[in-house]
């Protein structure tokens, strides 16, 4: 079975059609920038027959419509059904996260980042038989305890169990690079952030990394099975950065998509 996790960097362009990054150009000019780059990227790694899936989750920052769910931890599975209807354009994926098995083959899941990390698990059902569980998982998802939704839907939809999952994360913002001066307001669930956020003087560093990883150990995944990418989207001059972008480094403005794809 052939999975491949992967990332886009700024070389490859941003990486969507937001007015902020492309506040002169029109709405279809931001669209079609954004879709050359999308292809350009896809043809570098050599994913020609590959097709991108980006979903919409739920956020408290954004007015929504009826066709979200505000329960947490919602999800749908992808099927050959929902994956046409979404590249015809009839369809969206508003959930906090998505599941998809083996079967899906070519399909792009991915998500537009630019600090926080992608949480993949990964079950293998058998040798030829995989299914996996993926989202953009920020803080305002960590808190909200998403890694372990995640986790408890893959260990039900596969059926194995949670110390024989996989787990990977992808570059994000290092505990060092995210700091606030005071405690942050998003973290409201302890639970969610225990051993994750220090405090030293009068600044409070926060660990995306940490906080994730604690949630998945507490289901009962093991920590020999997870796989941490230590770059840093602050200070890695290969990845977009909304923070060091705040911090007045413009170049930073941006976003970058990762991703897990079966491939044929």
């Amino acid at each position: 079975m052939k999975l491949k996790i992967i990332y886009s960097k700024r070389e490859d362009g941003i990486m969507s059609d937001d007015k902020m990054f492309y506040p002169n150009l029109t709405e279809e000019e931001r669209k079609s920038k954004f879709k050359l780059n999308k292809n350009n990227f896809l043809q570098k790694h050599n994913l020609n027959n590959v097709n991108i899936l980006i979903p919409v989750q739920k956020t408290i920052y954004e007015e929504q419509d009826e066709t979200f769910n505000y329960k947490d931890g919602t999800y749908e599975i992808l099927t050959k059904e929902n994956v046409m209807k979404y590249l015809n354009g009839e369809k969206y994926f508003h959930d906090d996260f998505l599941i998809m098995d083996s079967s899906i083959k070519n399909i792009l899941v991915a998500d537009k980042v630019a600090d926080c990390p992608m949480l993949i698990l990964l079950a293998k059902i058998t040798e030829e038989n995989w299914m996996l569980a993926i989202a953009h998982c920020g803080g305002e998802y960590i808190n909200r305890l998403l890694p372990q939704q995640m986790l408890s839907a893959l260990v039900k939809e596969s059926n194995v169990d949670s110390k024989n999952i996989e787990a990977y994360l992808t570059p994000c913002i290092s505990k060092e690079s995210y700091v606030y001066d005071k405690y942050p307001p998003i973290a409201t669930n302890k639970y969610a952030w225990k051993n994750a956020i220090e405090k030293r003087e009068n600044l409070y560093y926060i660990d995306l990394r940490e906080a994730t990883i604690n949630q998945l150990l507490e289901k009962g995944l093991k920590k020999e099975n997870i796989t941490v990418s230590n770059k840093d989207t602050r200070t890695d001059d290969d990845f977009y950065s909304h923070v060091a972008y705040k911090k007045g480094d413009i170049s930073k403005n941006g976003r970058f998509i990762v991703g897990a794809v079966f491939l044929d």
